[in-house]
């Protein structure tokens, strides 16, 4: 049987064949994958051809389908058509991380040519060129995982390349500053005391209930009078509120919407008790929204009655609570400053307020419960953590420094006695 040859009068293996396009030669192989579908891979250089040969060999043998001209990005469109289960909100937020930070770089890498190295690499690539912070990343790195996870399922992939790919970077970059985000306790009380001031009552049940009970932000903004028991003393956390982009709605003329959603996890479903100053609190505020006739008048998904509302009478979100605490900040440390230039306090004795979000409330509540020494359960049902090792890693962090503001103390008193 006569073998064929190409042009060079080269001998071509079974499958392989070359056709000239525009004047230039170009090789091809035949194939059929795992499916049984007959696949083609081509190269202008025999000898590169049959090294795309040998790897289209070694995946057939394992099992494997041929993805050669399939990238990240293609398996990211499986997984945005295919992902069922995950709230409106979290998926748009996923899928703007992926389009942001990973569609224009590792997005493009052929999956065949994807390792866990590169994946390592792109991480710390966002890190330490980008300057995005860790936390960032690691909800990069969970929808990259559901990505791959989908050429594992397809068999373009033996094994989710991306597991594991966060832990390095994490022990390496992460300080200890950067575990936890809280007020100090004199902090605490300088912005305490900054919401006593009667421009800052309106706000004050608000961040009062934050700063007592943990509220995560979604939960603090949805909450209605109906779940507030003032006489038992216990809010009722049964849903939260979110404000997040949906596209673009003629009829409202707006982008962001508000939606109501079941809270984060099964254990955020939980009734909290409220401290005695913030239950006043709250009742002083209904009392000025009943002798005022004030009511919120946002509806979302049939939710209406929202205990926190502003001058529009328009539920609050995130972003707004920000710019209040900006503003909360702002006036009182430029008191503290006048206070301090006219003499009437000295330096040692003023606390300023730093720059913080309204989620460091929760943290800053977090924080004083450890300190104060309840039951890790307690912490845990009273933030509504699914993991007891979220509520330990805050106990072992605040511990740590308070037994070390306390050794200080035991150390004080020792040389002074």
């Amino acid at each position: 049987m006569k073998k064929r040859k190409d042009p060079k009068n080269r001998v071509l293996k079974d499958g392989e064949g070359y056709r000239t396009q525009k004047g230039k030669l170009m090789y091809y192989y035949c194939f059929k994958d795992a499916d049984g579908k007959r696949k083609y891979i081509y190269s202008t250089e025999l000898s590169k051809l049959r090294e795309k040969e040998q790897e289209v060999q070694k995946n057939i043998l394992n099992g494997m389908k041929y993805c050669g001209t399939s990238s990240v990005n293609t398996f990211y469109d499986r997984w945005v058509s295919t992902k069922r289960g995950l709230k409106e909100n979290t998926f748009k937020n996923y899928q703007y991380m992926y389009k942001t930070f990973v569609m224009d770089s590792l997005g493009k890498t052929m999956i065949k040519d994807l390792t866990r190295t590169k994946i390592k690499q792109f991480y710390i690539k966002l890190v330490e060129k980008d300057h995005l912070k860790v936390r960032t990343v690691e909800t990069i790195h969970t929808v990259l995982y559901q990505v791959l996870q989908v050429a594992v399922d397809d068999d373009c992939l033996r094994a989710n390349l991306a597991s594991n790919g966060l832990n390095e970077l994490k022990k390496t970059v992460v300080k200890e500053d950067d575990k936890r985000m809280a007020l100090s306790l004199a902090e605490e009380k300088a912005f305490r005391c900054s919401l006593d001031e009667s421009k800052n009552s309106w706000f004050k049940p608000m961040f009062l209930a934050m700063l007592d009970t943990g509220l995560r932000v979604g939960e603090l903004t949805g909450l209605r009078w109906c779940d507030i028991d003032l006489e038992n003393g216990v809010i009722d956390v049964n849903h939260t509120l979110v404000y997040f982009d949906k596209g673009f709605n003629p009829e409202t003329n707006k982008k962001c919407h508000y939606a109501i959603n079941t809270p984060k996890t099964k254990n955020s479903v939980r009734t909290v008790p409220m401290t005695t100053e913030l239950i006043e609190s709250l009742k002083e505020l209904k009392k000025t929204q009943e002798e005022n006739d004030l009511q919120c008048s946002t509806v979302v998904d049939g939710y209406s009655g929202f205990a926190f509302f502003n001058h529009m009478s328009t539920v609050y979100n995130q972003a707004t609570l920000n710019k209040a605490i900006r503003r909360i900040r702002r006036d009182y440390n430029l008191e503290r400053l006048d206070e301090l230039e006219n003499g009437k306090i000295k330096e040692e004795d003023m606390t300023l307020i730093p720059s913080f979000s309204c989620h460091v409330l929760r943290h800053t509540a977090a924080t004083r419960l450890c300190e104060s020494g309840v039951s890790t359960r307690f912490i845990m049902d009273m933030l509504g953590h699914a993991d007891i090792r979220t509520t330990m890693n805050i106990y072992v962090d605040v511990t740590k420094d308070f037994k070390q503001s306390e050794l200080k103390k035991f150390e004080e008193y020792r040389m002074n006695n």
